[in-house]
């Protein structure tokens, strides 16, 4: 495991003893942060309150996810820079990898103080400043893999339900029965793990696992756990949930790493997973003048059941003018939703969501000329790149 990896994981699996978080923290070599011609030289993200933090990101790939902000420029830190930058800024909050696939974590300046002041003993004989964080099993507590460490988080508070939904929707390394698999189209895993010749579950129940080490403690209790397809996205298994009455993400494990859909939930977890499969598709979408081509996942958007459409009070869809003409919202998860509401209503605006599907979004676009564009996402409250077409492509596309 790298070291960016090592840091990764325990910003969402902090060990009970903090001075190892912060000597982890320190020790790391290589942040990449976004600088501005401020006092303070560091580029900064608002949230929905207007309160400012400092970008920072904890490796190369984290720091390709987020456009560069204008007029900032990437600076390279060891952690003592970084940290005695961070505390004589006097901005309140830093952002560790906003736009990663994990989403963002903040932790507020006055931290600095205790990473930048942590007693020698703290780091006993482990490596000097500068040095590569120490191995997850020399931290004294091995950081989780990343989705159960998403759920731990979430029980202390830290990460909220649209989060955790982001994360394990987004996941594409499951453990999922095969008799549920078998109710979809066939297709090729990375193999498979037995864990007995027949699989009984109690009624109603479907049990998946974010990795290995999760189900395997499961099978050492329960003897007919049965065979299970590895390596299986969350787009590949959700949208299999039908006869099932709960379907319970690491059962038998921690609470806090638990997780828990109910079939009364299904729906929303099938259009969580549709929907960030298509956002991916159309951030990879080739670009011209901007403007992504829809091409690339036509069939996607056209079966897409849940555009999320921002309309004004009076029922006309919410625009916001641009260089190139008027800019319509369509959002394709609720945490995007409720950060394109939340841009609206700050500024006085009445703004309610209309769930279309494709068939309603045509006739949406269709009547509505004044919408010369479509966004999909808004990076700047949520730290993922924006996608915009065209509306004349989208509809060539949605109208086949």
């Amino acid at each position: 495991m790298s070291a960016d990896q090592v840091l990764e994981q325990l910003l969402f699996n902090q060990p009970e003893d903090r001075r190892r978080f912060h000597r982890a923290l320190l020790d790391h070599r290589r942040y990449y942060v976004f600088t501005s011609a401020e006092p303070h030289g560091h580029a900064v993200l608002r949230n929905d309150a207007g309160v400012p933090h400092a970008l920072v990101f904890t490796s190369e790939a984290a720091v390709a996810a987020f456009p560069v902000p204008e007029g900032s420029g990437v600076k390279v830190m060891d952690g003592l820079t970084l940290f005695t930058s961070l505390k004589a800024s006097g901005l309140p909050w830093w952002v560790f990898n906003v736009g990663g696939p994990a989403g963002p974590i903040a932790f507020p300046t006055s931290m600095c103080g205790l990473i930048l002041s942590a007693p020698e003993s703290a780091r006993g004989s482990g490596p000097a400043r500068g040095a590569l964080p120490a191995a997850p099993e020399a931290m004294g507590t091995a950081p989780l893999p990343f989705q159960r460490g998403a759920l731990t988080q979430h029980a202390r508070g830290l990460i909220d339900v649209n989060g955790v939904m982001r994360m394990l929707m987004s996941f594409e390394d499951w453990l999922v029965p095969v008799s549920l698999m078998a109710k979809g189209p066939e297709r090729v895993g990375e193999g498979l793990v037995v864990y007995g010749s027949e699989q009984r579950l109690p009624p109603g129940e479907v049990w998946v696992f974010t990795d290995r080490e999760a189900a395997d403690r499961v099978a050492q209790q329960y003897a007919t756990l049965g065979p299970y397809e590895t390596g299986v996205a969350a787009r590949d298994w959700v949208p299999l949930l039908d006869s099932e009455t709960i379907c319970k993400v690491n059962p038998g494990g921690p609470r806090d790493e638990y997780w828990g859909i109910t079939s009364g939930a299904f729906a929303l977890a099938k259009s969580w997973a549709a929907g960030l499969a298509l956002e991916q598709q159309l951030a990879a979408a080739p670009r011209a003048s901007g403007f992504a081509d829809p091409a690339s996942c036509a069939d996607e958007l056209r079966q897409f059941t849940s555009f999320m459409v921002a309309m004004a009070g009076n029922g006309s869809p919410l625009f916001t003018e641009t260089a190139t003409g008027f800019e319509g919202y369509v959002c394709l998860t609720p945490d995007e939703w409720a950060a394109t509401a939340a841009v609206f209503q700050a500024g006085g605006q009445q703004v309610h969501c209309a769930t279309l599907g494709s068939a309603q979004l045509i006739k949406l676009l269709s009547t509505h000329e004044r919408m010369t564009e479509v966004c999909f996402q808004r990076h700047a409250e949520t730290g993922r790149r924006m996608t915009r077409v065209t509306r004349a492509s989208l509809l060539d596309i949605l109208a086949v």
